[in-house]
């Protein structure tokens, strides 16, 4: 197992002895860059006893443990998940540091840099982890396109915006990703440009958003999301609002990329964006139909508005319903002419069956789970 440097992730034990008030004395000689850092690591390692790690946005930029090798499954944790692991177990004390237990092993973390944070695992007593901000590697800058900028931002002024599809990449090291695609791009008559701590590529029409991607060798890509510019648009801005919520699906959905104009994409982000209008709606009017059945279900210990939702999120299938409620189509077929009764809503009708089927959308809901709380009874 190897992190982004290539070096093995469980390193062999030195013996060669480092005191922790020598360390300062390291980093007068260090320098910077990954040599100096992997340099210092060892050398925090050593005096503390810790296996140390240096993290960027879930990207191991170095480590090295102390007193011993770290345990193989918590090393396999910590790197296939990206330090997912170290962070829950983590209690930040202020905005920069945090101490936790994983897996029975003591975790420090400090927060070198607002991307880059150092672990310290098995040790009781915290090292000096700030020391580290003085041997980080300098980061390149990220790739900015005025005209890129300028084009995501609402238009403030007549006229139409040149055509493109918009390529938004979630990415751990945005600077690099936009640097790289840079040479990859020449001379198609693309932009690179770097927002939100994302990498924004704005391909010409006939330019393949995964091909680019495959090119680019992007491998440390979490995500991306493509939105074409409709024409007649004054700017880029609705369509890298599409583009960056197809990221954020492609993401959540664990696809390398979302395209907007497909169909299911498209009907995805229909749904978020009405389901998150229906929060509002829910919140603000208290929708009478569900205000009613909650209420309800509170006073009597029945279940209406949870067959409800799940009638609703099943697509009005009445056997799928019941099977996924675990009880009989008659008792559910009641419990639904009960809800209509209660909450004064006419299940017949398209209009109003649409509208509790959006409030009721997954997500939007958090009192009605798709299990029942109970699995009998007549509601």
């Amino acid at each position: 197992m190897t992190d982004v440097t290539g070096r093995p992730l469980l390193n062999v034990v030195t013996d060669d002895p480092v005191r922790t008030t020598d360390l300062p004395q390291h980093i007068r000689g260090a320098g910077h860059g990954r040599d100096a850092l992997d340099d210092f690591v060892s050398a925090l390692a050593r005096a503390s006893g810790a296996w140390i790690i240096i993290e960027r946005r879930g990207t191991i930029l170095s480590h090295a443990p102390g007193g011993q090798a770290c345990p193989t499954p918590l090393a396999r944790s910590v790197l296939e998940r990206s330090a997912g692991p170290l962070r829950r177990a983590v209690k930040w004390q202020d905005c920069a540091a945090g101490v936790g237990t994983v897996d029975n092993h003591p975790v420090h973390a400090e927060q070198l840099t607002p991307v880059v944070t150092a672990w310290a695992i098995g040790v009781s007593e915290r090292p000096p982890l700030a020391y580290l901000r003085e041997v980080l590697p300098e980061e390149e800058p990220a790739v900015h396109d005025p005209v890129v900028a300028r084009l995501l931002a609402p238009a403030e002024m007549s006229g139409t915006a040149p055509p493109a599809r918009l390529v938004v990449i979630d990415t751990h090291e945005p600077a690099r990703l936009s640097r790289r695609l840079c040479p990859v791009l020449e001379g198609t008559g693309s932009r690179v440009h770097t927002a939100d701590g994302r990498v924004v590529v704005a391909l010409e029409l006939g330019v393949d958003p995964m091909r680019v991607l495959v090119a680019a060798d992007a491998a440390e890509l979490a995500a991306a999301g493509v939105a074409t510019v409709a024409s007649g648009a004054r700017d880029w801005s609705t369509a890298y609002r599409l583009a960056t919520e197809a990221c954020d699906l492609a993401r959540r959905t664990h696809r390398l990329l979302c395209d907007a104009s497909s169909a299911d994409v498209a009907a995805s982000l229909v749904l978020a964006a009405a389901a998150r209008s229906a929060t509002l709606v829910a919140t603000d009017l208290a929708y009478p139909p569900v205000t009613r059945l909650r209420e309800y279900d509170a006073r009597h210990g029945s279940d209406l508005l949870q067959s409800l939702v799940v009638w609703c999120r099943n697509g009005f299938d009445t056997a799928a319903t019941a099977s996924a409620l675990r009880v009989h189509q008659n008792t559910l077929r009641y419990r639904l002419r009960r809800a209509e009764v209660v909450a004064g809503a006419d299940l017949s009708c398209r209009h109003q069956r649409l509208a509790l089927q959006v409030v009721t959308h997954e997500g939007q809901m958090p009192g009605a789970a798709g299990a029942p709380s109970r699995l009998c009874g007549n509601g």
